[in-house]
């Protein structure tokens, strides 16, 4: 899937939406084939931050080809104590939010003890939580968009 290297690409610091609209600009364009889609995927990108991790990327992808309310990617929470977690998908009119965990940073038992008390304190910040694994994602995605589609009523 294209959109997944785009986002990986830019998330690891290879390139960015800027320099993806240059070489768009400067070597795309009317007669070259699939400069059109590829630029809808930079302007979706440019639109909003990167996801975390081709999961997220995988799973954004499908809540969109099911028309679900366009999520705030990458949402910070800022706790009243000043810590500050990110959560992959947030709506926040909602108070809603969706984590995809990979298992290699969520991984032994000091992370599991460190994501029991994120996932706490962002509950008790007022956003409520699903999270689904990478792995849940990859195998069935619409079955994941369904369950956050019934999630977000």
């Amino acid at each position: 899937m294209v959109a997944k290297g785009i986002d990986s690409a830019v998330r690891r610091g290879l390139t960015s939406p800027r320099s993806l609209w240059e070489t768009i600009q400067n070597q795309g364009g009317r007669g070259v084939r699939a400069s059109k889609p590829l630029a809808a995927l930079v302007a979706a990108l440019d639109a909003s931050r990167a996801t975390g991790s081709p999961a997220e990327t995988e799973l954004l992808h499908e809540m969109r080809s099911q028309s679900l309310p366009e999520p705030v990617l990458q949402f910070e929470v800022v706790l009243e104590d000043g810590r500050r977690y990110r959560v992959d998908f947030v709506w926040p009119q909602l108070g809603k939010g969706v984590e995809v965990d990979g298992l290699d940073a969520h991984a032994g038992a000091e992370a599991l003890e460190r994501d029991l008390q994120r996932q706490n304190a962002v509950m008790n910040a007022g956003i409520q939580l699903r999270r689904y694994t990478a792995r849940e994602v990859r195998r069935d995605p619409k079955s994941v968009v369904a369950e956050i589609a019934r999630f977000l009523l």
